[in-house]
């Protein structure tokens, strides 16, 4: 749970950082915005896109390895603690 939650923020940050850019998208019909700007427009989606991947494929991996730690704590078993020699319920021969 803690995966997902951790996963939505860093998207949330990303989308975030990134309104600025998109917020001329929302305004739509702007015939006369030029090519330079739109360039730097279509560089930024590019950039967003990839880095909402990544963050994707980074959290995968976190997951990946907080299974892998909690799958190696049920594989290995818990030590006993020291204790004393069994007892012995029969006497020994003389």
């Amino acid at each position: 749970m803690m995966s997902g939650f951790r996963y939505w923020r860093r998207l949330a940050s990303l989308w975030g950082e990134y309104l600025e850019l998109l917020a001329p998208l929302g305004a739509g019909g702007q015939g006369g915005t030029a090519e330079a700007e739109q360039l730097l427009l279509t560089e930024g989606l590019r950039r967003l896109a990839r880095e909402l991947g990544e963050t994707a494929s980074q959290e995968a991996r976190l997951f990946q390895a907080e299974i892998d730690h909690l799958a190696f704590g049920l594989a290995t078993p818990a030590e006993e603690p020291p204790g004393q020699a069994p007892r012995r319920y029969a006497r020994v021969k003389p």
